[in-house]
């Protein structure tokens, strides 16, 4: 049967609706689901299987434990599948687990950013990528894990994946239906070209507006540019009202990395938004091909200009710098509530010393939650 072949590591609550997304997508033959916890992951197997048939759709779907602190196996697992692409969705802390703090400590934690909590994603997508690179692939990786921060740190080393999905990705198709609704405009008639960061959805979440980060934002109708017809401080949160918040919103989230996973396996040429593309913070206009990512900038800005606007962006997600050596720098602000409430002090740390850190974090978080609750 043609089609491609798609390796989906991690099946936690994220991944498991991008696999059953995947498992109905048409032009997929192959599917390798890859986790830690074996009986979840062929009890999840099966469930997209039988979700999908009811579809009419019968890609071949198949499970292997995979620990990634086990380099070597993990890259002789993905060898032996030589997949067209890579989609990982592993951490060792999701962004929504802050949320389940009481409010009042939620609240004071989260102005730090996520900037802080980089290692919990950074660890094991370092180490899929390490594997990827013994294993001699040509796959393309879509990172699910906070791509805006991930993606440059690993870059410096060598390690970036191709793209991401999510964060300001998000801001996209809500925004369209806002204009719709204020326009009468058909959705897939408005063209959004977005440089902007993980920060500014949060923000918007917030009731912040923009929070003061800048961003750069173009809106066509057709050919005709609008954006300047737009109230943007009204509409822009407009844009994430009426949403739901923590894991209820996986469904729509998983959605914008599938989208990416199609356009990479399809060689689809599209062009769409993405953060994190070879291995650039923050999120920009891409076309995804089977040649990877592609950053296309609309007219009015450059790329020391857009990368002027994610640096300075990213400031306001409690990242200060992300060195030429990986290292990422905390913010001082950041770094001061991070210890003041969690009992977490650490200014900066690299690629390799994130699973300490990690552990770390994950020990601190439980003291507090335990403390808390």
């Amino acid at each position: 049967m043609a089609g491609s072949s798609i390796a989906l590591i991690g099946v936690g609550d994220l991944g498991g609706w991008v696999l059953e997304f995947l498992a109905r997508s048409g032009g997929i033959a192959k599917i390798l689901v890859c986790d830690l916890d074996e009986t979840w992951g062929k009890a999840k197997v099966n469930c997209a299987l039988i979700g999908a048939a009811f579809f009419d759709h019968y890609p071949e779907i198949t499970f292997k434990k995979m620990d990634l602190h086990h380099i070597e196996q993990s890259a002789e697992i993905l060898s032996k599948f030589n997949p067209d692409v890579i989609i990982n969705c592993t951490t060792l802390m999701s962004w929504w687990v802050r949320q389940t703090l009481p409010p009042e400590v939620y609240k004071k934690l989260s102005v730090a950013g996520s900037g802080p909590w980089i290692p919990m994603h950074l660890t094991l997508t370092r180490k899929l990528m390490m594997a990827i690179r013994e294993a001699h692939l040509k796959s393309h990786t879509v990172n699910t894990c906070f791509p805006d921060g991930v993606n440059p740190a690993l870059a410096k080393i060598g390690l970036a994946p191709t793209v991401g999905g999510g964060n300001s990705d998000l801001l996209i198709p809500r925004l369209q239906k806002v204009i719709q609704n204020e326009l009468g405009i058909p959705a897939h008639n408005i063209s959004i070209s977005l440089i902007a960061h993980h920060f500014h959805v949060v923000s918007l979440v917030r009731n912040e507006s923009m929070g003061g980060a800048p961003y750069f934002l173009r809106i066509l109708s057709g050919d005709r540019d609008i954006t300047g017809e737009l109230n943007l401080v009204r509409l822009l949160p407009l844009s994430v009202k009426n949403f739901p918040s923590g894991n209820a919103a996986h469904p729509y989230v998983a959605s914008s990395f599938v989208k990416n996973v199609l356009y990479l396996a399809n060689d689809a040429g599209r062009i769409t938004h993405a953060p994190g593309p070879n291995g650039m913070a923050g999120g920009w206009p891409v076309r995804l091909s089977a040649k990877g990512a592609e950053i296309i900038l609309p007219q009015g800005i450059d790329m020391k200009q857009g990368s002027r606007i994610v640096d300075e962006s990213q400031t306001f997600d409690g990242i200060e710098e992300i060195r030429v050596d990986g290292t990422i720098v905390i913010t001082d602000q950041a770094a001061s509530i991070m210890k003041e409430v969690i009992g977490y002090d650490c200014k900066a740390f690299s690629p390799e010393e994130s699973e300490g850190r990690a552990r770390e974090l994950l020990l601190k978080f439980k003291e507090l939650k335990n403390k808390v609750d």
